[in-house]
């Protein structure tokens, strides 16, 4: 399919759109998961004097994976209702 058939059909159909819209913030949410991962680990793994700050860090970077993971879960379930209607 050309993507100009597809933008024409996205236009003409509310309900491909709102599909294509949900599918896309599905990925847009579990990009952000990867994030608070990666920069915990670093945290985590590079070579601190201050034991304190480290474990704070840690803490705080636990929380926002917590959030992020919440949000991953979120938009699973939103996009396996999608899957589900379309």
């Amino acid at each position: 399919m050309k993507f100009d058939v597809f933008w024409t059909q996205m236009i003409e159909n509310p309900l491909l759109f709102i599909a294509v819209t949900l599918t896309l913030g599905v990925i847009l949410v579990n990009g952000w998961t990867d994030a608070p991962n990666a920069i915990a680990t670093c945290v985590v793994t590079r070579n601190s004097t201050d034991a304190l700050a480290t474990l704070s860090w840690c803490k705080i970077y636990d929380c926002f994976e917590a959030c992020s993971d919440a949000c991953e879960h979120v938009s699973e379930c939103v996009g396996s209702i999608v899957m589900k209607n379309t």
